[in-house]
């Protein structure tokens, strides 16, 4: 069967643990998608899609099978990319360590602008220490994996330099 999509998001969780200024905003009440619930999105896009985007409006890494939901993708065929503010990525790297089917993570950067400034070096260079510790581990798995560090670029943002600097 035909491949319909390239990329497929999915939402499995739109909680959040901060409430960036860049991102937008719910009124639904914080939920998780359950197992039962993400196994049939997965029985419904298998032969229709080959890459999994996790992220629309919540934090990925706050959802408690996060690393199940990677198993299950993998062990489907499923390529996932994660994006994520970082801000959890130091604690519970171990989660996607090992996960055949992480190829891409997308990290905002611009999401330390919810510290104070004095803060935002040093979470920073959690997150980078974190990477360090997850792309040999993903490398070994397979040839490529990418990360990206993102961030938004406007004149009245006010984004730290020193974080600029140290990418």
């Amino acid at each position: 069967m035909k491949k319909r999509f390239n990329k497929v998001y999915i939402e499995i969780t739109n909680a959040c643990n901060l409430s960036c200024s860049f991102c937008g905003h719910t009124t639904r009440a914080p939920s998780f998608m359950s197992l039962t619930d993400f196994t049939q999105v997965l029985d419904r896009l298998e032969g229709h899609a080959s890459m999994l985007l996790f992220h629309v409006m919540g934090e990925p890494m706050l959802h408690p099978h996060l690393a199940l939901f990677l198993t299950l993708a993998g062990e489907r065929g499923f390529a996932v990319t994660l994006t994520t503010n970082g801000t959890l990525l130091f604690d519970r790297v171990s989660q996607l360590m090992g996960k055949a089917a992480l190829v891409r993570l997308n990290l905002s950067v611009q999401s330390l602008e919810q510290f104070p400034e004095a803060e935002r070096v040093g979470r920073l260079d959690s997150l980078i220490s974190a990477v360090r510790e997850l792309v040999p581990a993903q490398q070994s798995l397979r040839e490529k994996f990418l990360v990206s560090f993102r961030f938004w670029t406007r004149d009245d943002d006010g984004f730290s330099e020193p974080l600029l600097e140290r990418l």
